[in-house]
């Protein structure tokens, strides 16, 4: 069976590494910004990564506690 690779339909901005339309010609995140706005704005997305990832461990949390409670309600 015949499986298509992935379309990537994205480019990672060198300058920012964020990722991009491939359609357009530069990023749209970093174009028109200084080097100082850059690092600001690299410094912003890691910080929401973060965030994200915290976000993600707690509901993982919340979840095996749920999955407990109903595992001794059965029993």
């Amino acid at each position: 069976m015949f499986v298509p690779p992935p379309l990537k339909l994205t480019n990672k901005c060198e300058r920012c590494g964020l990722l991009y339309p491939k359609k357009e010609a530069k990023c749209s995140h970093c174009s028109d910004l200084s080097d100082q706005e850059v690092i600001y704005l690299k410094h912003k997305f890691a910080k929401e990564q973060q965030g994200n990832a915290n976000l993600g461990k707690l509901l993982l949390f919340i979840a095996s506690i749920i999955a407990l409670v109903m595992m001794t309600l059965i029993y």
